[in-house]
């Protein structure tokens, strides 16, 4: 949507403004020092604590916990389904873009003064606790360094950040469960029962064993259960399974000191909650106990549901902090459809006969190749280019959509997006593939154009139809 990219494309802009001038001096961060040394810098200077820092390879991921990332009221909104405008709902906090920026600040002072061989950095800011949705902005070290002396301009740079908004169903599915352990200590039973659990829960959908674990919450001196561990996972239609590991401290009250309790001090336990949507939330439907009593009177581990084997392997799960390594050629594909979209809003002619279509570019590895006939994609990987319709549209307007009738605008079209492209990867010296495959809006049909076609058109020395006179 417009509103969005534009929104997004003025504001990362300003929110990036202190990785363009910070300072690179200074002592050396060493490799093994990054994470904590971002953490440190975000605690002690800017009073945030909950920075979770990841490495994948050669990509730093910086994970931002807001209570809030909207400035307006969205609990309202979801609970009335009414939006008056849509562009003031999608307005960030104040407060939220300050810590934003104090984060990527610290960021990059570490990036800039490290040792160690990151390429790429990637925050994440999200509203853990109303909408779920998360800023994501990723960028390239060396551009940053570049921008810094002046070697591209702040318009390019800007470019070149990546951002977007997306959904993070693992923070939608995980809240109910993990505010339900932080109020396990403050609430009565039956209140966390009314609040966490859908009507007309009972005894056994919760499971005897967590019940008793419940009440026993009441009896202790405890600051509440750790969460060791929490993942989640898509179950049923409008159902999610969250699976749990936690561990607490505590000493009994007075009163109940020579209670014995049903999980130990310290001892690691396991739940598997089932989930169901109600509303714009989820609420608990029924929870599965990984532990029972035996007959010694000791723990004892129960196997997987066999109902739910489908899904026992945990590392499928997805967590509320998710990081992929970013690749090379990855980041440049992510860059392009980025800017090929931007294009259709700032060029009147493409807007005007193309407006409802969205260019879609992605890097593809040699084995991931389609056309068998391609030679030369056996050596390196290529990027494709198709056009896909905008959400809501069905293919059987797309002639009226992408103006068959209007072969040269067409043209046109395809000129830009690849001229963008040769613009692009010559800027990044990047060499390391074969060529374009294009995938026609108007059409089943792919042509290739290989590295020497795409720099002909880049310089304008040719153009599509001259490459391809028999395609339109």
């Amino acid at each position: 949507m417009v509103y969005i990219r534009t929104f997004l494309y003025t504001t990362c802009f300003l929110v990036l403004l202190p990785l363009i001038f910070s300072a690179c001096d200074g002592p050396t961060y060493p490799e093994e020092k990054v994470k904590k040394s971002i953490k440190e810098i975000c605690l002690k200077e800017y009073d945030i604590k909950d920075v979770e820092v990841i490495i994948k390879g050669k990509t730093v991921g910086v994970f931002l916990p807001l209570n809030q990332l909207f400035h307006s009221d969205f609990e309202h909104v979801l609970a009335t389904g009414k939006v008056k405008n849509i562009e003031n709902l999608l307005q960030f906090s104040p407060e939220a873009m300050e810590k934003v920026e104090d984060v990527l600040f610290s960021t990059s002072r570490v990036m800039l003064s490290t040792d160690s061989h990151l390429d790429f950095y990637l925050l994440k800011a999200i509203d853990t606790e109303v909408t779920g949705i998360e800023l994501v902005l990723l960028g390239y070290v060396d551009d940053v360094k570049r921008v810094r002396f002046w070697d591209i301009p702040r318009s390019e740079y800007r470019e070149r950040v990546s951002h977007d908004l997306k959904i993070n169903r693992a923070v939608i599915w995980n809240r109910p469960v993990q505010h339900l352990f932080k109020d396990m200590n403050q609430l009565q039973v039956v209140e966390l029962l009314d609040k966490y659990f859908i009507s007309g829960t009972n005894l056994n959908m919760i499971s005897p064993f967590f019940y008793s674990y419940l009440l026993e919450s009441q009896f202790k001196k405890s600051e509440g259960p750790e969460i060791v561990d929490i993942r989640s996972i898509a179950f049923k239609q409008n159902q999610a399974l969250v699976y749990v590991k936690l561990k607490e401290e505590f000493k009994p009250k007075e009163e109940y000191s020579e209670h014995e309790f049903l999980i130990p001090s310290e001892y690691e336990t396991e739940f598997l909650f089932v989930l169901v949507q109600q509303g714009n939330q989820y609420q608990i439907s029924r929870v599965i106990p990984f532990d029972f009593k035996g007959p010694d009177g000791n723990l004892q581990k129960i196997k997987f549901p066999q109902e739910l084997k489908l899904y026992e392997n945990f590392e499928n799960w997805a967590t509320k902090y998710e990081l992929e390594e970013v690749t090379f050629p990855g980041f440049l594909a992510k860059q392009l459809s980025r800017r090929a979209g931007n294009l259709m809003f700032s060029d009147e002619r493409i807007e005007n006969t193309l407006g409802k279509v969205k260019p879609e570019i992605v890097y593809n590895l040699p084995e991931e190749k389609t056309d068998q006939s391609i030679e030369a994609l056996d050596q390196v990987g290529y990027f494709s280019f198709k056009t896909a319709l905008e959400e809501g549209l069905v293919p059987d307007v797309l002639p009226q959509v992408v103006g068959t009738q209007n072969p040269e605008d067409v043209n046109y079209y395809v000129d830009t997006i690849l001229r963008l492209i040769g613009k692009v990867l010559r800027a990044y010296s990047f060499k390391d593939f074969s060529g374009i495959e294009i995938e026609l809006p108007f059409s089943s049909e792919k042509v290739f154009v290989d590295t020497q076609q795409l720099e002909q058109i880049r310089r304008k020395k040719a153009d599509f139809q001259n490459i391809f006179p028999s395609v339109v």
